[in-house]
């Protein structure tokens, strides 16, 4: 179901004043309640030649009791789409890389004056949430939340919520997305251009 509210401006600028010009490119982040399981470990063996790594979380993606990886890994070029990457934990305890979808994250050139519109990338248990911000007269900030179905055996996109602020004339507007909106969508066939 869509809808659309009109937001306080303070509240939007607040929320893009927040907004940094993106981490460094090759920047591994862990966040487990466990983080011994794999502190030591080198996921940059799963990239693929010419990517680095750009950010990763550490969770329980899968809601199994184990730790899973979901990063994003980046292209030589500023202009190409980044690729996202979701790591299963096994029952052996080795990742397995069950997720790789070089459509899913805009390329660093894609957030306007912003920058880099890559802002985080968090991950909870049984499932995770893109966060992307830019613009210039328009400043957009959008959260594509991916949650993992049993059923399915994969993560599925849940929500994307957008909020855009003209700040020439200081309309801030908010537009929520579901499954009713776009239908069932895996996360290895998230195309990010048919919501930007």
């Amino acid at each position: 179901m869509q809808w659309k509210a009109t937001i306080g401006v303070g509240a939007l600028g607040l929320l893009m004043s927040c907004a940094t010009h993106g981490l460094p490119p090759a920047m591994d982040v862990r966040e487990s309640a466990n983080e011994s399981v794999e502190a030591s470990g080198d996921i940059t063996r799963f990239l693929r030649p010419g990517h680095t790594l750009r950010l990763s979380r550490w969770a329980d993606l899968d809601g199994d009791g184990d730790t899973d990886v979901v990063a994003v890994a980046s292209p030589a070029s500023t202009f190409a789409h980044r690729t996202l990457l979701i790591l299963r934990r096994e029952p052996d305890g080795a990742l397995e890389r069950v997720v790789e979808n070089p459509r899913a994250v805009p390329p660093t050139s894609a957030g306007g004056m912003l920058g880099d519109p890559l802002q985080d990338l968090e991950a909870q248990r049984s499932g995770f949430t893109l966060r992307l911000e830019g613009g210039s007269r328009e400043l957009w900030s959008r959260s594509i939340r991916f949650e993992f179905s049993s059923a399915a055996d994969t993560w599925l996109l849940k929500t994307v919520t957008e909020k855009v602020l003209d700040r020439h004339d200081g309309v801030a507007t908010e537009i929520r997305q579901d499954a009713k909106d776009f239908g069932t969508v895996r996360a290895d066939e998230f195309d990010i251009e048919e919501i930007l």
